[in-house]
């Protein structure tokens, strides 16, 4: 029983190195094309994005405040607000006005904290990220005592979103996913499709000796 399951283990190891023997370059090739074609996919979907950002401060000590301005920014209330603002404003008829990104950042320990916006147009994100920072500074001290917000610079210009990083990750996602599903592939056709391509095929796959070959012709009789 132990030698049939050694035997059976030594098969599988004989078929997956000599997939690996005849086709990893085709598989890794065909792979880093599908991986390619995913990252090429996903920037087409996404497109250009631009991010503008405006810096603000927390006017005292009170720093742990801040967490509580990035609850608000996800409220209906904020949400509500700034929907108000963009339909009275030149943007009301902007076909992709509700496709935008908003989000606050800021550092460890610092009092300061940015305002960041990413849309598909540079001017829109401009006036996002401006309209947002002058609603959170005129509201804030309703639900917060303490929310002594200073503006330190207004968004003037947006710059194009790095994407990168998710490039990358998306291709080499895609790169992994082909690589498993061809060597799978590889390893089914050279089991069960097709004919025995070649006079080592035994011998590699099945331990089995090669004794010989036997050439078969028909011939035509008249």
């Amino acid at each position: 029983m132990e030698e049939m399951m050694t035997d059976s283990l030594s098969w599988k190891r004989q078929i997956f190195v000599s997939v690996v023997k005849r086709y990893i370059v085709v598989i890794t090739l065909l792979s880093i094309l599908f991986g390619g074609l995913v990252s090429f996919g996903y920037y087409k979907v996404s497109g250009t994005k631009y991010n503008a950002e405006s810096q603000l401060v927390q006017n005292d000590n009170n720093y742990n405040l801040i967490g509580s301005y990035n609850q608000f920014l996800s409220s209906s209330r904020f949400k509500s607000n700034l929907k108000s603002k963009i339909n009275t404003s030149t943007w009301k008829n902007y076909s992709k006005k509700d496709n935008y990104d908003i989000a606050l950042e800021t550092g460890t320990n610092s009092p300061f904290f940015d305002i960041k916006v990413t849309s598909s147009n540079s001017g829109y994100s401009v006036f996002l990220a401006n309209t947002a920072t002058k609603i959170i500074i005129q509201n804030m001290g309703q639900y917060l005592t303490g929310a002594n917000i200073g503006l330190v610079s207004q968004a003037k210009h947006a710059t194009i979103n790095n994407i990168l990083n998710r490039l990358i990750k998306f291709g080499g996602l895609g790169f992994i996913v082909a690589f498993v599903l061809f060597f799978c592939v590889a390893i089914i056709c050279r089991l069960f499709v097709g004919t025995i391509s070649d006079t080592t095929f035994t011998q590699e796959s099945f331990r089995i000796k090669n004794l010989g070959t036997l050439d078969i012709s028909k011939k035509n009789q008249n």
